[in-house]
Formats: C-alpha cells, structure tokens, sequence
C-alpha cells in the first residue's frame, strides 16, 4: 500500500509539473493555456468561434428586409462524381445552412438541427473577403495608397531586407513572400507549424514580429499566403485608429442593413482582430453582404 502511494504521489507531482512546464511554454511562445489550445485544436469548426474571444460588430439600426419566397432545391446533385440526391448531399458535405438568394430573395433556407436563422457562423478565409471590402474603401478615400509599404505604416518591423519592400498592392495580390505558408498538415503535429500559430497565437503583433523572414521576393510571384491578409488587417486598424471590428460595423455592416450581430475573433480581450479568417455572422447577413457586391455596394 505504502509503494502504492508512493508511486501515485510522484505522479501527481510529475503531472503538476509538467502542467506548468507546459503553461510556461505556451505563455512564451504567445499560445492560450495548454487545454484551450487542445480544445480550439480538437473543435469542429462550426464552434470554433466560441474558443477565442473576439469583438463583437453591431447590426444595422434599420435592417434591410430580405423577402423570402419558396424554390425546390434540384432533386439531385453531382457530389464527388456521383448523383446523389439533394439531402444527401447535404449530409455527406455536413452542410449547415444553405440559402438560395435569387433577385434579392431567399427562395430557400435549409437549417441542419441546432442550426438557426441568427446561428453565427464561421467564415474562416471568406473573413478575407469581409476584410478587402475595407481596403477597397479606404484607397477609394485616399487613406491608404496600393503603393505604400507595410513598414511605412509600421516602421518598428523593418528589417533592412526584403520584407521592407512589401507594398499593399502585393498584400492584396498575395505577393508579398513572407514565409509563412498556407500549410495545415494534420493532427497534432500540425499545430505548432507558422500558419496554426497565427490562428491560436495571443499576441499578434509578437507573431508578425518574429516570422518576418521570406520565402522569396515581394512581387516575383503570386502564393496564396493568409498572413498577407493579416498585416493588411494590421494597416486597417493603425490608419483608421480604431478597431477592426468597429470600423467594419461603420463602413460595411451598417450600410449593408445586417440584420444580426457578428463577431470578428481576436487574439485576445481587447485586442487585434485575427483579419486572415475568423469572421462569424448569420447566414442571412452573408447573403446581404454577397447581394451588396452583385448590385455595386447597394443591398437594398
């Protein structure tokens, strides 16, 4: 009995210390405590906007109505070279909401269980989107030049090398070359590659700052990359002096009539929007967003 106490005191001891040892690590490396990085890890994405804070974006004070009327969706589709019948392919993709907008109504609404009209849901790279909708805004007013650099807006990250000469044209072209590549290998051993960490990391600023090497040259090709993004998100919030997400609800959310409240995830309380992704909204007010862009930025 007394060996067995023994052995489970030491490994009590040793699973204390090896939490510490692990909640000192990911407070260095800018990390959420070592069961919320498992949990935001392990998540489906549909709760993952649940598992960050984030700011929230407040819907229109004079919604734009959406008329809704009714359409059979097509009896079958073609899913992964094969008809398969509509439900079905719903299923198999693990559709949760599905709407057809047809001359500004919606002409069908398919809701998974525990799925809603006011559900917010993650839009994970179309948050690239949400975010280009304010660069455009901003170089139409004149605020931000597609000439400028990124160090010009942010002069404490210069490197006196190439990663100096980015401009915003090559951020929103994605050509920058900053090395920080779109690679999601599965599992655990995924995690701790450069893109994962700017998805869980909670001190942006801190992450840009030490992944500033490059994979080539700013311009000499086109490569998907969702940290050019990132710093455009970075340039947003320095020229506007305001939150990403309160400069959004301002200049898009607002004008496109969004009926619910959306959140943009940051990297923590307070702090800088993750602009690469991480944009969550009712279905209902991504369509109000896509109607706006069909009719030239009018959504009524």
């Amino acid at each position: 009995m007394n060996r067995l106490l023994k052995v489970l005191k030491r490994t009590v001891i040793g699973v204390v210390i090896l939490g510490v040892l692990l909640e000192g690590f990911t407070l260095v490396i800018r990390y959420p405590n070592p069961i919320a990085a498992v949990r935001l890890g392990l998540a489906p994405a549909s709760k993952t906007p649940t598992l960050m804070p984030a700011h929230n974006i407040a819907p229109s004070t004079t919604p734009i109505e959406l008329p809704t009327g009714h359409e059979n969706p097509p009896t079958t589709v073609t899913w992964q070279g094969s008809k398969v019948p509509w439900q079905e392919f719903l299923d198999k993709s693990y559709t949760n909401v599905f709407l057809i907008l047809r001359n500004g109504v919606i002409t069908y609404q398919y809701y998974r269980d525990g799925f809603t009209p006011t559900t917010r849901l993650p839009s994970y790279s179309v948050g690239k989107t949400m975010l280009s909708l304010v660069v455009g805004q901003l170089i139409a007013q004149g605020k931000i030049k597609e000439s400028d650099t990124f160090v010009s807006y942010f002069p404490e990250y210069k490197t006196g090398g190439s990663f100096d000469k980015i401009t915003v044209q090559q951020l929103l072209d994605m050509q920058s070359g900053v090395g920080v590549s779109d690679n999601y290998p599965a599992g655990p051993s995924g995690w701790g590659v450069a893109i994962a960490q700017m998805y869980a990391t909670t001190d942006m600023h801190w992450f840009i700052g030490n992944n500033r090497k490059m994979a080539f040259e700013p311009g000499t090709k086109a490569e998907y990359r969702s940290v050019d993004t990132q710093l455009l998100g970075l340039i947003i919030k320095r020229v506007t002096g305001m939150k990403v997400s309160d400069y959004f609800s301002q200049s898009v959310w607002q004008k496109v009539g969004a009926e619910f409240p959306a959140t943009w995830n940051v990297d923590r309380v307070g702090g800088t929007e993750k602009t690469f992704c991480c944009f969550n909204a009712a279905a209902r007010d991504y369509a109000r967003v896509g109607l706006a862009i069909l009719n030239g930025g009018y959504s009524g």
